[in-house]
């Protein structure tokens, strides 16, 4: 009889005895985008959380969307990585990653952790924090976080995990060792018919011997995206360098798929598509002999040319999110010891914000710095707060024209863009060279540079082929006394853009005629104090190139 009881007992369904037992389960804080382009899929999605088990089914739940994930567990020193990682945009942390209820020490925690994970040199992340802890540490980790510049998100989200999870219990013993433990509880102890006793037994039999395992739901991802719209919508900056990283990833995807396919996918392909990228390589150079590290450098580069314009045709298929707009009233915010300052521009007038709280304005556009100085309502602390935001917003541009057109800090190697430092003009005749360029030379002479930017060909350099240096003339000079260079006429290029070079601003102006060419021993000898990017330099050697090459025409009066 007891034998007919246990054969009943293995064919119950045993997950149903707990049916009613659901486990508490961790509240959570996560933040993602609506719109696919929005997620981020370059691996730049990290995940920090103490319990594998629910961090593991939303890792695998982002990458049946493509989207790779990396995820740290927090407390095990030994799996955080050697060196920050510099690509995270997006970073689930969950706050209990200690056991402590000591909020500062939770904080300082987490923060190591961070200074771990994200590089000085990352940029924007959003932060979603998945934590039923929310309430009690997030205070404490925010103001440890914003200790560090560099670790404060664009967005911060609080998120419930537990919206994107399932949970079921699962038996932990073998069939053979379960019916050996129910027997042994059982013998003895019932009657043949007397069912409900074996139930009660099997239950406190398999109390502990079932775990709780987490799944996520079918649409997990599509639950976090609609939880961090609202809060994504408030950051189209982030958003838009999001897109533009997506469209890198899916533009290079492209290329990739677009040679590679040039040669059929058997045994051969690999042997094939080397001399793919040999002849790549080859057409690039010029020259059909030549070492293999400039052959794969000049392969890449070739790549290099065409992704651009991938990149601008997937820009052109790409839909945007309908929220996403960069119209704002705000000309620039800013916080001061504490203090929220915000300068705004409607309809041509001009205001002024402190904590939300109006200081000044609205007032027209027109002397409206002359009249916050000149204001008695507005306290000297103030007044320096509003000189030093309009100062940034005015150094602004300058600062992001020197990251778009120069590489301040460039390799030694020889190549078109470069500039060096004329220092046998200044060395000699520094003062005559400047009058060249100028009507009246003001202030320090030492703030003038003579300088010489390299122009040879860019196809001389990718093949190899420079026989001498070709240089144009020029001065760097500070930007405040641009109203002092002699009148511009058809042999000079002015640099229009203010460059922020070492916290001062500068400007540039070249001179055709003195356009020269240089022993190239000579200009590998020289030292690469900066170099001009491609689209810049390119825009001169083409005036130059028209210069050179205008025919003149004589006309009989």
């Amino acid at each position: 009889m007891f034998q007919k009881i246990l054969t009943q007992v293995q064919s119950w369904d045993l997950g149903s005895v707990f049916q009613n037992k659901k486990p508490a389960m961790k509240s959570v804080i996560l933040t993602t985008i609506k719109e696919p382009q929005l997620i981020p899929e370059n691996g730049s999605v990290v995940i920090i959380d103490d319990q594998p088990d629910e961090a593991l089914p939303i890792v695998k739940a982002l990458s049946k969307k493509g989207i790779a994930t990396t995820y740290y567990q927090g407390n095990v020193k030994e799996e955080l990585p050697t060196e920050p990682i510099q690509n995270i945009r997006l970073l689930f942390l969950d706050l209990q990653i200690i056991e402590t209820s000591d909020e500062n020490q939770i904080a300082k925690s987490i923060v190591n952790v961070l200074l771990k994970i994200i590089s000085k040199h990352n940029g924007p992340y959003l932060l979603v924090i998945w934590s039923k802890k929310y309430n009690t540490y997030a205070t404490a980790v925010k103001q440890e976080i914003y200790q560090h510049n560099h670790l404060i998100p664009a967005c911060v989200v609080n998120f419930d995990k537990a919206a994107c999870l399932e949970s079921k219990r699962i038996l932990t013993l073998e069939p053979d060792i379960f019916l050996e433990k129910l027997n042994d509880l059982l013998e003895g102890q019932l009657h043949a018919d007397d069912v409900e006793i074996v139930q009660t037994a099997v239950t406190n039999a398999l109390n502990d011997e079932f775990k709780t395992e987490y799944v996520a739901k079918s649409d997990a991802v599509e639950i976090i995206e609609r939880q961090l719209k609202t809060e994504l919508e408030k950051a189209g900056a982030f958003h838009l360098f999001v897109i533009w990283e997506n469209l890198i990833k899916r533009a290079a995807a492209k290329m990739v798929y677009d040679v590679s396919s040039l040669v059929n996918n058997n045994e051969h392909w690999e042997i094939n598509m080397k001399n793919v990228f040999k002849r790549m390589g080859i057409a690039r150079v010029g020259q059909n002999i030549v070492s293999d590290d400039i052959l794969i450098r000049e392969a890449i580069n070739t790549l290099n040319t065409s992704l651009v314009d991938n990149i601008e045709t997937e820009i052109k298929k790409e839909v945007l999110p309908a929220s996403l707009t960069l119209i704002s009233d705000v000309i620039i915010a800013d916080k001061i010891e504490n203090s929220s300052y915000v300068f705004k521009s409607s309809d041509g007038k001009d205001s002024f914000f402190k904590d939300e709280n109006k200081l000044f304005g609205p007032t027209e556009t027109k002397g409206f710095k002359s009249g916050v100085e000149k204001s008695t309502k507005i306290d000297d602390t103030d007044k320096k707060a509003f000189s030093t935001i309009t100062e940034k917003y005015k150094f602004l541009p300058y600062s992001l024209n020197t990251k778009l057109h120069i590489e301040l800090l460039p390799s030694q190697e020889l190549i078109p863009g470069n500039i060096y430092y004329n220092v046998e003009a200044i060395n000699e005749k520094k003062t005559k060279y400047l009058k060249t360029f100028f009507k009246e030379v003001k202030g320090n002479e030492v703030d003038y540079y003579l300088i010489d930017l390299e122009v040879s060909p860019v196809c001389d350099y990718a093949q190899n082929k420079w026989k001498r240096s070709r240089t144009l003339p020029g001065v760097l000079f500070p930007a405040d006394h641009a109203a002092n260079l002699i009148s511009k006429a058809n042999n000079h290029y002015d640099v229009e853009p203010i460059f922020d070079i070492d916290g001062k601003q500068y400007k540039f102006r070249f001179d055709f005629h003195l356009f020269n060419a240089l022993d190239v021993q000579g200009a590998k000898a020289k030292k690469v104090v900066y170099r001009f990017k491609r689209e810049l330099l390119l825009d001169i050697i083409a005036q130059l190139s028209s210069h050179v090459n205008r025919p003149g025409i004589s006309f009989i009066q």
